[in-house]
Order: C-alpha cells, then structure tokens, then sequence
C-alpha cells in the first residue's frame, strides 16, 4: 500500500511541476530542466531513505517514478499548453526527450504506452512485494 501512497504523492507533484512550467512557457520564461531534474531525484532519495527501502524496492520504486514523471508531468503539460496529449517537440531540450525523439521520432504515442504498461506493472509488482 505505501507503494501506491507513494506514487499518487508523486503524480501530485508532478502535476503541480507541469503547472509552474506551463506558466514559465506562457511568460517566455526558460524551463530549468536540469533543476527540476535534480529535485525530482532527491525527492526520490528521499523517499527510499524516509521508507527505508531495499535495493530491490528502490529499483522499482526508482522505474515507477520515472514512468510516472513520463505520463503525470508530460502529458498534462501538454494539454495546459493547449498541445495535444501526445505533443513531441520538434527541437527537445531536456535529455529524456532527446532520446525519445532518437528512439521513436515524433511519434508520442508508443513511448507512452511503454511508459504506462511499464508504470502499471511497478504499481502492481510493488503491491505485492
């Protein structure tokens, strides 16, 4: 159950981050990508530390974050752009897009079905264990 207590903590935090940097966008305002990276990361830290996770539980804690950032934080930064849900940027600038675009090119639909098959499967896996 913490698994999930976790995840939705971090599908709130993700949601509020896309709304700061939906703001950003519309004032023409930079978005630091690598600042919001760095948090996201400590805060997992944090999270495995506070809980006191095993290697294991912290690998899979550590996916699922990652697949939720991917569908909580783009997704609804696309929509409060007024994009489509599946928008890729023709010229990404964080590290995470550019390799979408060189896995997938501008196709946003396949990297988020991995992305939620993926995070569903962590939900369900850190459930059980």
């Amino acid at each position: 159950m913490t698994f999930l207590i976790n995840q939705a903590i971090f599908i709130l935090i993700n949601v509020l981050n896309a709304a700061n940097d939906a703001a950003k966008i519309r004032k023409d305002k930079d978005v630091d990508h690598f600042l919001n990276g760095v948090a996201y990361v400590l805060s997992i830290i944090v999270f495995i530390l506070i809980f006191e996770m095993d290697f294991v539980y912290s690998l899979l804690f550590m996916v699922g974050c990652f697949c939720n950032r991917q569908l909580t934080f783009d997704i609804p930064l696309n929509l409060m752009r007024k994009l489509k849900w599946d928008y890729v940027s023709p010229a990404p600038t964080s590290w995470v897009d550019k390799l979408e675009v060189k896995l997938f090119g501008q196709n946003g639909d396949t990297p988020n079905i991995i992305y939620c098959l993926t995070f569903i499967a962590t939900l369900i896996i850190g459930s059980i264990i």
